[in-house]
């Protein structure tokens, strides 16, 4: 392992110094916005979790700095906010990325509903990395990237819905989207009584794919279920766990697509739904359909992709060493490599879009018989290395096009 730390350890060292840096630590409840707006790129905000209900007011992201929370909440406070729009925006400039680390947007009270609605985040284009965060929203999508290039890892994402109008956990048009380590829930079936008027809103997939690319490792998607109606609604179905469509190509390792249970006499949702002409790309993936008797998938699948994955554990933290694994086909040749670039592109090398056209080379190898590669990497308890946001990506397969996975790393504790 000596040649590989010493491959690695002085590109941690160098880039963290290299990158000039301001942390800003907010205390105050409204004092988000105003810390980004003094920002410049590369800075870090710093949100102190002080058991606030909720700690911070929501803010817009309109450059590439990065925001750690530690479990603070963001939202509206009960009962004196009048706000009527529930939501983090990020919209970053091209060649600027932005990450939210630790963030909890689970809890926003709504003036008109006089409750809890949850806090929505929404990415209308750029770069952004979101690592270990929290987010449910009970009206509408959880989350929507539009023209984004977006990577999830560590996440929580819930739509529940009830005892609003529901959506999708994603919501995905014209995008790149990563998934590592996350849970996504589309809502459930909604019913209203309106006046002597009956509404219902129908379930919701997990993630909704439209003209967009998702590449996923280890993360489960359940699609929304059927709720009756105290109403005598008729029976509807549950929704699918993955909708794909348009011109969309898909990337799936190590995870659960679950479609929704339907009601008495329903036909349960499909787990996996591909209007797409391209093939969801399957690696290890399990597909449960909605009770009862639905369908694994339909649509083009290939169920045995030869996809290479790569994960970390324990997560990045000064003084610690982490142990990076790549999987793939036993025998494949990998690399694993630091990834800079602030957006995936494509490269005719490579099947999946790739973040790293630009990186510092860390190993490579080949894969042993078990199609597995371990790399132990410590990060030196340096005190500038703290805040910093370290990605890493491999690639594997005998022949070209190779196999990319998802990112691994993210913030330094």
């Amino acid at each position: 392992m000596l040649p590989i730390r010493n491959a690695v350890l002085p590109l941690l060292l160098c880039l963290a110094p290299c990158a000039a840096q301001t942390t800003w630590i907010v205390t105050q409840a409204n004092g988000v916005q105003s810390a980004i707006q003094g920002a410049a790129p590369g800075d870090v905000l710093l949100l102190p979790n002080t058991g606030g209900f909720p700690d911070y007011s929501p803010f817009t992201v309109d450059k590439g700095v990065t925001i750690r929370g530690n479990g603070c909440r963001i939202g509206w406070g009960a009962p004196g906010s009048s706000a009527n729009v529930h939501e983090l925006v990020v919209a970053v400039p091209a060649g600027q990325r932005a990450h939210l680390d630790g963030l909890d947007l689970t809890w926003s009270y709504h003036y008109a509903y006089q409750s809890s609605i949850g806090m929505r985040l929404v990415i209308n284009g750029g770069s952004v990395t979101v690592q270990r965060c929290s987010i449910t929203c009970h009206n509408g999508q959880a989350v929507t990237v539009q023209g984004a290039n977006v990577v999830c890892q560590a996440c929580t994402i819930t739509a529940p819905g009830m005892p609003y109008a529901g959506g999708p956990g994603i919501s995905a048009q014209t995008s790149y989207l990563e998934l590592s380590d996350c849970q996504v829930v589309g809502s459930d079936m909604t019913n209203w009584l309106i006046g002597v008027h009956v509404f219902r809103w129908p379930a919701q997939a997990a993630v909704e794919l439209m003209n967009s690319t998702l590449h996923a490792e280890r993360t489960a998607l359940f699609g929304g279920n059927y709720t009756p109606s105290p109403w005598g609604l008729p029976a509807a179905a549950g929704a699918c766990g993955l909708n794909v469509a348009g011109a969309s190509k898909t990337f799936l390792a190590d995870g659960t697509i679950t479609g929704g249970n339907s009601g008495p006499g329903v036909v349960g949702a499909t787990a996996l739904c591909n209007a797409s002409a391209d093939p969801v790309h399957l690696a290890n993936v399990t597909l449960v359909a909605g009770a009862a008797g639905g369908l694994p998938s339909t649509g083009p699948v290939d169920p045995s992709a030869p996809l290479a994955r790569l994960q970390v554990a324990p997560p990045l933290q000064r003084g610690v060493t982490s142990t990076f694994t790549c999987l793939g086909l036993p025998g494949d040749p990998f690399a694993l490599v630091i990834a800079y670039d602030p957006a995936p592109v494509t490269h005719p090398y490579l099947v999946e879009p790739i973040w790293a056209t630009n990186h510092g080379f860390v190993t490579g190898g080949l894969l042993d018989a078990s199609g597995r590669a371990t790399v132990a990497i410590p990060v030196p308890a340096q005190p500038s290395l703290q805040h910093q946001v370290f990605w890493f990506e491999a690639a594997a397969g005998t022949g070209l096009p190779m196999h990319a996975t998802t990112l691994a790393g993210g913030a330094i504790l």
